[in-house]
C-alpha cells in the first residue's frame, strides 16, 4: 500500500476556517490540486516557508495584496484574492476528501480511487488469489506466500528462534521461494 499513499494524499485538501492551522505554501487550500510550494524562493520570500494562511492577511482583515504580489505569479495571486476573507470566528481549518462530493473520507471512495488505478490492481496478487475457487485454507496459504508471511526458518531466524538453513537441504536458506520451489521436498510433490 505504501507506493500508493501519494495517490491518497493527492486527494485530500483543506477547507479554510480561520487559516491558523493550514500552511500557506505546503497545503492544498486555495482551490487547485497543487500547493504553492513551487513558488517559494528561500533567497527572497517575505513569508516563512512554514507560515500559516492567516499570516497572509493584513491588519485590516483583507488579503495582504503586496505580499501576495511579491511571492506569487499574478494569475495565482488574483485567484487567491477572490477567496473569501478569513475570520477568527470561522472556526478551525479542516481536512476534506476531494474524492467525495461531500468532502468526507470513506473507505469505499478510497478503494474506488485505488481500484481505478489499473496498475495498482494488476500488481496486487490478492485479486487473483481471492477470486479463485477453492478451499479458503489454500487462499490463505497463497496470500501468506505472496506477502512473504509463511513461517519459514528465515522469518523465525529474524526473531532469533531458529537457524536460517532448511533442515532438508543442508546449507540453503529456507525462505518462501525455497519452500515452494527449490526445497528437495517441494520437488518431490
Amino acid at each position: 500500500m505504501a507506493p500508493y499513499w501519494p495517490l491518497v494524499v493527492d486527494n485530500r485538501s483543506v477547507s479554510i476556517g480561520n487559516g491558523a492551522c493550514t500552511f500557506f505554501l505546503i497545503d492544498k487550500w486555495w482551490g487547485e490540486n497543487f500547493t504553492l510550494e513551487e513558488f517559494f524562493d528561500p533567497n527572497f520570500n517575505p513569508l516563512p516557508f512554514d507560515a500559516s494562511v492567516n499570516q497572509a492577511i493584513a491588519d485590516d482583515g483583507e488579503w495582504n495584496f503586496p505580499l501576495l504580489g511579491n511571492i506569487l505569479p499574478p494569475h495565482i495571486s488574483n485567484k487567491i484574492r477572490v477567496i473569501l476573507h478569513l475570520d477568527e470566528d470561522s472556526g478551525p481549518d479542516s481536512l476534506i476528501w476531494s474524492a467525495e462530493d461531500n468532502g468526507v473520507f470513506s473507505i469505499k471512495s478510497s478503494y474506488n480511487l485505488l481500484a481505478n488505478e489499473k496498475a495498482w490492481v494488476s500488481h496486487m496478487p490478492w485479486v487473483t488469489i481471492w477470486s479463485r475457487k477453492g478451499p479458503e485454507k489454500y487462499k490463505i496459504y497463497f496470500w501468506k506466500l505472496s506477502h512473504d508471511k509463511l513461517l519459514t526458518n528465515k522469518r523465525k531466524s529474524s526473531w532469533g528462534l531458529s537457524p536460517l538453513d532448511c533442515p532438508f537441504c543442508f546449507g540453503l536458506v529456507e525462505d518462501s521461494l525455497h519452500v515452494m520451489r527449490d526445497c528437495y521436498l517441494a520437488t518431490q510433490v
